[in-house]
């Protein structure tokens, strides 16, 4: 069985764009954490099975915002921290072209998500948020693991299409035999059996997992 949270994994289920499973999966991800609807204009990352890229998965959409999303197993250390304000400031950064004016940029595990953004000395925002027109960066982190608090508190059967999908990639498929009527469910099952029949991304992911043990 395969760890979701495994980069190349988790790459492998969201970032292919010339797949309609892939495509889904992502807008269900993105949208839950925004809390409203995106479209993706395109992907901007390289190949998913490359891991010198910089970011795991980064879109682009319609709005000319540029999302970066990053699956991390460690714990939210200051390191981790400082490397996520170092991958908002480079999205922030590939804005920039040369001749553009600087106005003319655009851009805790007691809950589920968590939501961050710049703020002044004063404590004043740089914006309210992603509609602003004078917002650079916002942040999210999803405490994958409090996912678990939420399925027992409602059950899984009354768990929201986000919410079964975090609890799919912190738990795998195990739990939901009896589920297979989600489409959330036959659409993972489905990415599962792309992968299986993959050699070559089977033989990445298990490499993977054998150096990261």
């Amino acid at each position: 069985m395969y760890d979701f949270k495994r980069d190349i994994v988790f790459k492998f289920f969201l970032s292919n764009e010339n797949d309609t499973d892939s495509r889904v999966l992502l807008s269900y991800l993105i949208d839950g954490t925004l809390g409203r609807n995106v479209a993706i204009e395109n992907y901007l990352q390289d190949d998913p099975k490359d891991k010198s890229v910089r970011y795991d998965i980064k879109i682009k959409d319609v709005l000319g915002n540029h999302i970066d999303i990053e699956m991390q197993n460690s714990s939210l250390s200051n390191t981790l921290v400082r490397r996520f304000v170092f991958y908002g400031s480079k999205l922030i950064g590939e804005d920039i072209h040369v001749g553009d004016k600087y106005d003319d940029m655009k851009e805790d595990e007691s809950i589920l998500i968590g939501k961050y953004d710049p703020r002044t000395p004063l404590g004043n925002r740089e914006g309210k948020d992603m509609g602003d027109e004078d917002i650079l960066l916002m942040r999210y982190y999803i405490y994958l693991s409090y996912i678990n608090v939420i399925a027992k508190e409602k059950g899984l059967r009354n768990m929201s299409d986000y919410e079964l999908l975090l609890y799919l990639i912190e738990n795998g498929m195990e739990e939901v035999e009896n589920m297979k009527d989600r489409e959330i469910v036959k659409i993972m099952e489905r990415k599962q059996k792309k992968m299986e029949m993959n050699e070559h991304m089977k033989e990445l992911a298990f490499n993977r997992m054998i150096y990261q043990m």
